[in-house]
C-alpha cells in the first residue's frame, strides 16, 4: 500500500504543479467534480481492467483515451472553455494518474490475497 500512497502523493503535486502552469483554479467545485470523475475512470475504467486481465492491448487503450479526450473536448467547448489543448493535457494526465493508481491499487491487493 505503501507504492499506492506514493503514487497518490506523486500525482497530487504534479497535479498542483500542471494546474499552477496552466492557471487552472483546481480547488473549484466544478473542476473538483470533474478531476474526480475524470481520475475514477481512469482507476476504474482502465486500471483494474488491465491489471484483473492482466493483458494489455496498447491499442485498445489508446482508443479508449482517444475517445474519452475527444468527448471531453467536446463538452470543454460547450462548457466555454477556451484552452482546449491545455485543458486535453490536463485531462490526460488526471486520466493516466488514474489508470496508474488503478493498477498499483489491483497489485497491492493480488499481493496482499496472494499471501
Amino acid at each position: 500500500m505503501k507504492r499506492l500512497l506514493a503514487v497518490l502523493i506523486l500525482g497530487l503535486i504534479i497535479l498542483y504543479l500542471i494546474d499552477s502552469a496552466f492557471q487552472i483554479d483546481g480547488f473549484s467545485p466544478a473542476m473538483l467534480g470533474e478531476n474526480l470523475i475524470r481520475f475514477l475512470l481512469g482507476f476504474l475504467g482502465l486500471g483494474i481492467w488491465v491489471a484483473i486481465k492482466r493483458k494489455f492491448h496498447f491499442k485498445m487503450f489508446l482508443i479508449i483515451i482517444f475517445v474519452y479526450l475527444l468527448s471531453d473536448s467536446i463538452f470543454d467547448y460547450f462548457m466555454g472553455i477556451d484552452d482546449l489543448f491545455e485543458m486535453s493535457l490536463h485531462d490526460l494526465y488526471i486520466f493516466c494518474w488514474g489508470t496508474l493508481a488503478g493498477f498499483v491499487f489491483v497489485k497491492c491487493v493480488l499481493k496482499k490475497v496472494e499471501k
